[in-house]
């Protein structure tokens, strides 16, 4: 749906850019833009767990990184098996956002969400 061309695809752009170069106070309001964007576009492929990196990147408060996480996993589930690649991608780098600040019980969590499982 987005070409390169494409005005959110350049604000993607910029915004990984940004945050390669560690610039994440530039990276953050262009991911939040996008996010916006790509959820009244219902692009649901395009939504990313970028911003919840971003905020943990930046040490802002620990809720926002959460809740970003927590909305972009809960998407990519809602869309099936087109969305497992992303599932997993993203519960990746939010259990490592999580053990990064010894959470390791919500990380083992997260873990057994990705694969669909309960703990036993």
């Amino acid at each position: 749906m987005y070409t390169f061309s494409s005005i959110e695809s350049q604000i993607r752009v910029l915004g990984d850019y940004a945050f390669m170069l560690r610039d994440y106070e530039l990276a953050l309001p262009n991911y939040r833009l996008l996010s916006t964007d790509y959820k009244l576009g219902k692009s649901w492929k395009c939504y990313a767990g970028a911003q919840g990196i971003t905020y943990f990147m930046l040490d802002k408060s620990r809720k926002d990184a959460e809740y970003c996480m927590e909305s972009a996993f809960t998407t990519y589930l809602k869309l099936g098996s087109s969305g497992q690649q992303n599932v997993t991608r993203c519960g990746l780098w939010w259990t490592e956002m999580l053990k990064a600040r010894e959470q390791y019980k919500e990380a083992a969590g997260v873990y057994f969400r990705i694969f669909n499982e309960e703990p036993s």
